[in-house]
């Protein structure tokens, strides 16, 4: 799970999903309240590269000045930290509409329903 302008970074990992708050930019920074399941949180303005390809996620988050914050990755067939149960075997990550400059953006994905 991917979401935004919350005004600092969090990664948090709650029932083997990885929850991330990306992408603060244009107001003054909060306070992130960290919680047991926090992995990593910044008061700080960031950014994040990722590559995905057809089996993996792998996320870089950089600070405005460049310094990584955090990094990880996620891998299809349950080989990913903190997951165990079947994974996709499909998955899209499509272009965020508008761009990242403007107050909101939407990402829209693709995942197919797991059978368990």
């Amino acid at each position: 799970m991917i979401s935004g302008h919350s005004h600092f970074y969090e990664h948090n990992l709650v029932n083997g999903i990885h929850h991330l708050v990306i992408g603060s930019a244009g107001a003054p920074l909060h306070d992130p309240v960290n919680a047991s399941y926090t992995i990593k949180s910044a008061k700080d303005y960031n950014y994040a590269i990722g590559d995905v390809t057809p089996t993996s996620l792998h996320l870089i988050v950089y600070n405005a000045g460049g310094t990584v914050l955090d990094s990880f990755d996620l891998r299809k067939g349950g080989t990913s930290v903190g997951r165990t149960e079947a994974e996709p075997q499909n998955c899209e990550l499509q272009q965020n509409h508008p761009n990242l400059f403007n107050p909101s953006t939407t990402i829209r994905f693709i995942l197919p329903v797991l059978e368990v």
